[in-house]
């Protein structure tokens, strides 16, 4: 990626509050860059003082001055100012650097929420489509490696550049072709570090773009599938499966931080020859002023040039090795907008000529007409693979169909939908890392109707159970919790959904893991909610007296819907 790309990528990444944040911080690293050469330049005349005072004296009188000759007084003032202007330098530039990377890591938060939020406004497909290894570098791993490691390289890159340049202005200034001696060396030195390290640059790009993320995923397999594994035999395989790219990760990650910290090893010995190039000089021009004036000059820049160069080395290296991060995050930018949430249903949903597929040659709808009202319980059956949850999932909005219109009350709504009037329950039901009262409202925090949740608990028969846990609604369970049989979790998630109060219900074999007895009373249950709180139903079941509780039945077949008598 060429500089100026990566300029416009950047701008088009950081938010707008940040960028304008990100100008001030660079404008600040150049400030503290002219401190630098402000402090170095008062380090010549602090150098010649060690060497000779009188050739101190000899300097400071070629600028016009007149000094005869230097006193304590003078001595021990200028000393005192010296170490003040460091102290003062570094203090300024301690706080800065706390500030910078509390910036950075700040960025790499907020970018970490849009990318989460963008995902879960995004739509369906978009969002299944997406490999959960892959899903979780990018909001923790690529954030972090753009912001704090390619910015903060960024940042150094250029404020060391400039203070280089203006070093290496005033030496040709001065010194022409000593500077111009030094600087092809430099150069070719340079340019063969650079071919030697390129490919390693290369393969740790690729690496972290492609290790972690399959680090992540084989990780979510052990953790997922812990009983099958164990129960097969095969952790081995899985083992190794994670150890492979967990191993390759760690590796490229020691490369790249043996590369970082060997620059100021191979600068060291451009720092030895020039001392012995100094001594040599010195040697062979004894009594010359000039010499001293040299000698103290290079010896401060000397200061500055080396660490200078070992950053701007490591912070090239750093952002090649990151330049990733900038291509998954356009690559995000690209996602589609969020869609458009409707909350309004007081009469008829209706679904008209409807098309969908998920491939051209896989055609799953054609033509289909559906409408259901408010107050209405609607099953729907169909052989496995006829295309029920897809189904389900146009009615709940999380699908848009190919062609088609959908209405609600009469009004059309825009194809990149969804509707936040429904509440749907899946056979596996989503338990996450909480309380059981989090689980039901949804970490809803305020203006919880614990009466409400109780009558629903007695009703779903999950209230003695839960009466006897220890901490009652409070006990906190985990994703997949052992804690909770498989019929009981799919009770705590109907519970969640009629706690919501939903215009219309979806069970989607929501109840398969519960005994007939029970099924039945929930059903009998939920049908007098429907009718009390004048909720449309849809209900897919394995059980098929439960459809003798619907208003109407459906068959999926031939890519349609066809009217059951019921």
């Amino acid at each position: 990626m060429k500089l100026t790309q990566l300029f416009i990528a950047i701008k088009k990444i950081v938010p707008k509050d940040n960028y304008k944040k990100l100008h001030h911080f660079l404008y600040a690293s150049l400030a503290f860059s002219i401190m630098d050469l402000i402090s170095i330049a008062y380090l010549i005349p602090a150098i010649l003082l060690i060497l000779d005072k009188d050739k101190l004296v000899t300097y400071i009188n070629t600028f016009d001055l007149n000094i005869e000759h230097i006193n304590d007084t003078t001595l021990l003032i200028g000393v005192s100012l010296l170490v003040l202007l460091y102290l003062v330098k570094n203090i300024l530039h301690t706080r800065f650097n706390v500030k910078l990377y509390d910036f950075l890591y700040s960025m790499s938060h907020n970018l970490s929420m849009s990318i989460l939020e963008k995902y879960l406004k995004s739509d369906y497909i978009t969002f299944q489509k997406q490999n959960k290894g892959n899903l979780i570098q990018k909001i923790t791993r690529v954030t972090n490696d753009f912001s704090s490691s390619l910015l903060g390289s960024l940042i150094y890159l250029v404020s060391e550049f400039l203070i280089l340049s203006i070093i290496i202005i005033f030496l040709m200034f001065f010194y022409f072709k000593l500077t111009l001696m030094i600087l092809v060396l430099v150069g070719v030195f340079a340019l063969y570090l650079y071919q030697m390290k390129k490919k390693e640059i290369n393969l740790i790009n690729e690496t972290f773009k492609e290790a972690y993320s399959k680090s992540n995923a084989e990780l979510l397999n052990i953790l997922d599938g812990y009983i099958e594994i164990k129960s097969t035999g095969n952790h081995n395989s899985f083992l190794n499966k994670f150890k492979t790219h967990n191993k390759a990760l760690n590796e490229v990650t020691s490369l790249l931080t043996s590369s970082s910290s060997n620059y100021s090893k191979y600068l060291e010995l451009f720092l030895i020859i020039g001392i012995a190039g100094f001594i040599l000089y010195n040697f062979l021009f004894p009594n010359s002023t000039e010499n001293f004036v040299l000698i103290s000059v290079l010896g401060a820049l000397i200061i500055k040039i080396i660490p200078s160069l070992s950053k701007i080395l490591n912070s090239i290296t750093i952002i090649n090795s990151h330049i990733y991060s900038v291509n998954t995050l356009m690559d995000i930018n690209k996602i589609e907008s969020e869609s458009i949430v409707y909350n309004t249903f007081n009469d008829v949903l209706s679904f008209n000529e409807i098309d969908f597929n998920y491939s051209k040659k896989d055609t799953i709808f054609e033509n289909l007409n559906f409408n259901i009202k408010r107050g209405e319980i609607i099953g729907i059956k169909g052989v496995t693979g006829s295309g029920k949850s897809t189904f389900l999932h146009i009615v709940a909005g999380i699908l848009a169909p190919e062609k088609g219109e959908i209405s609600v009350d009469g009004n059309v709504v825009e194809k990149n939908h969804f509707f936040q009037f429904i509440s749907y329950v899946a056979q596996q039901p989503f338990l996450f890392n909480g309380t059981l009262l989090e689980n039901i409202t949804m970490r809803q925090s305020t203006n919880i109707d614990l009466d409400y949740i109780n009558f629903i608990l007695d009703n779903l028969e999950l209230k003695n159970m839960i009466e006897k846990m220890p901490m009652g609604l409070n006990t906190i369970i985990t994703h997949n919790s052992s804690k909770l049989s498989g019929g009981q979790k799919q009770r705590l998630a109907l519970a969640r959904a009629l706690y919501n109060k939903p215009k219309l219900l979806i069970l989607d074999e929501s109840t398969n893991q519960q005994n007939e007895k029970l099924e039945s009373k929930i059903y009998d249950f939920i049908k007098k909610t429907a009718k009390d709180k004048n909720t449309a139903v849809i209900i897919v079941s394995h059980n098929p007296s439960i459809y003798s509780l619907c208003d109407f039945v459906y068959t999926l077949e031939n890519n349609n819907l066809i009217i059951n008598s019921n």
